[in-house]
């Protein structure tokens, strides 16, 4: 019994008990966790802003067009992709001021190429951020309670670098990754 990654409070069933009821085997339906009470609540949050046709919905070259996803429930536009983004200090700046608050910061995705080891360690300050890699390989240093952890990477592996946790990677060979970045009160510093 597993929780679709779509909807964490759906699940698919495959002749397995949930409750009363049985689901045949071969067959692959929804059911929730919860009761109908708080479905209904959640299928209302899940129905608001606007249709998908009224808004663009792909594809995008992450490379080019990052997209920012919210953070709130419900939102008007909870993935908004960032044409034209310049992946420079300005934008990025302009991105937080335009998309991100205190309290709902969300998450940049973005694929990033980088063929050298990072320049800098870098902390995100409002949440954890996951690297997803694509191409390459790499060891991801973290500065974890007073000690560098090191941990390789590479195609296909993920790796979460926490809330406040100084981190900066090694790279061996060039790497391209899917970066799910929560940006506000992002710090760096020179290695």
């Amino acid at each position: 019994m597993g929780a679709s990654l779509a909807d964490p409070l759906i699940a698919r069933f495959q002749g397995e008990v949930f409750g009363e009821a049985l689901v045949p085997t071969g067959s692959v339906q929804r059911a929730s966790r919860y009761p109908a009470v708080r479905r209904t609540r959640l299928e209302g949050l899940m129905s608001t802003g606007p249709s998908a046709t009224a808004r663009a919905t792909g594809p995008f070259d992450l490379g080019e067009t990052p997209i920012h996803l919210g953070s709130r429930p419900g939102a008007a536009e909870p993935a908004v992709p960032l044409p034209g983004f310049g992946f420079d200090g300005p934008s990025f700046e302009a991105y937080i001021a335009a998309h991100c608050t205190d309290d709902a910061p969300g998450r940049l995705v973005m694929v990033e190429s980088t063929p050298t080891d990072w320049p800098a360690w870098e902390c995100h300050a409002a949440g954890d951020e996951i690297v997803i890699v694509l191409e390459g390989k790499a060891t991801f240093l973290q500065e974890i309670d007073g000690e560098v952890r090191r941990t390789p990477v590479g195609p296909g592996s993920a790796i979460i670098n926490p809330t406040g946790i100084w981190h900066t990677a090694d790279v061996q060979q060039p790497l391209r990754a899917i970066y799910i970045t929560p940006c506000p009160g992002t710090e760096h510093r020179r290695r």
